[in-house]
């Protein structure tokens, strides 16, 4: 189960990735269909960037902004290093590179991309990128540009149980994104969602606020599908939740979760009723 929760896990990063806009070929002049032009610095920076996607060898500060307030800091747990939260992971291709509103602001570029990867095909798909003190550009991923560390505190006894939540600040898409992660080194397994999925209410000092997709200039960026039956087994397997919310979650107090379910020895649920968890949060 963890295995193949990993797996699943590193598959949707990627495709995620992928989806927002980058991706490789063999070459930064291959990349691109564009007609033969003087490229801006910061067109020559994004396809230099996007052709290393797919190459053996390269490692994850070339490709992605790896310090604490990037998406590494918000999906980095106290138990997981950075580098291993893709690897193994499978880079595709992309093919039929085009770059359009281009916007350098020094530390960040935007652009706007338009490529496929394999049969599919991604028109003007808004894209982030930060500029590192060696001039080079790399990916931000999801968009998230700042990270805030919480301790939580859940309403039930979970022994064994280790839980790591952040928050991360989306630069331009009026957001946040909660990233939750669990691991389980006890005897009981539970579950986030059994027939239906499970709920993750944010509530702060202004309200409550309900997970959404984040979008940019009418395009979805940062996507939200519920999962059913998100299983965090016992004896030492890891869990993550990743969820966007709009607006500003100023005063966070909970994370309230409806849906949730102790197991039995036998992985199935020890009640026909979900529980209701609640992680009280404080700043570290």
């Amino acid at each position: 189960m963890k295995k193949h929760f990993i797996g699943m896990l590193l598959l949707s990063l990627m495709i995620v990735v992928l989806a927002a806009g980058c991706g490789a070929d063999d070459s930064a002049s291959s990349a691109s269909t564009e007609p033969a032009k003087e490229k801006s610095t910061a067109e020559q920076a994004i396809t230099e960037c996007v052709s290393h996607f797919g190459e053996a060898g390269v490692s994850a500060s070339d490709l992605y902004v790896t310090d604490e307030n990037s998406w590494f800091g918000l999906k980095a747990t106290p138990w997981l290093k950075r580098e291993q939260i893709i690897s193994g992971a499978k880079l595709q291709k992309v093919e039929n590179l085009r770059i359009e509103n281009v916007k350098d602001e020094g530390k960040y570029v935007k652009a706007d991309l338009t490529y496929d990867i394999g049969n599919q095909h991604f028109e003007k798909q808004p894209n982030l990128f930060v500029r590192g003190d060696d001039g080079k550009l790399r990916v931000a991923y999801d968009r998230v540009v700042k990270v805030t560390e919480y301790k939580a505190v859940p309403s039930i006894h979970m022994p064994g149980v280790k839980i790591s939540c952040k928050i991360g600040e989306t630069l331009d898409c009026n957001g946040y994104i909660l990233a939750l992660a669990f691991r389980n080194e006890g005897k009981r397994g539970y579950s986030f969602g059994w027939v239906e999925p499970a709920y993750y209410d944010l509530v702060t000092a202004a309200g409550t606020l309900h997970p959404t997709p984040l979008s940019l200039n009418g395009t979805v960026v940062i996507d939200y599908k519920p999962v059913h039956n998100l299983k965090l087994a016992p004896h030492g397997n890891d869990c993550w939740i990743y969820i966007p919310y709009s607006g500003k979650p100023d005063g966070i107090k909970t994370i309230d979760i409806d849906g949730f379910y102790p197991l039995t020895g036998g992985g199935l649920p020890a009640s026909p009723s979900p529980a209701h968890l609640t992680l009280t949060l404080t700043k570290k």
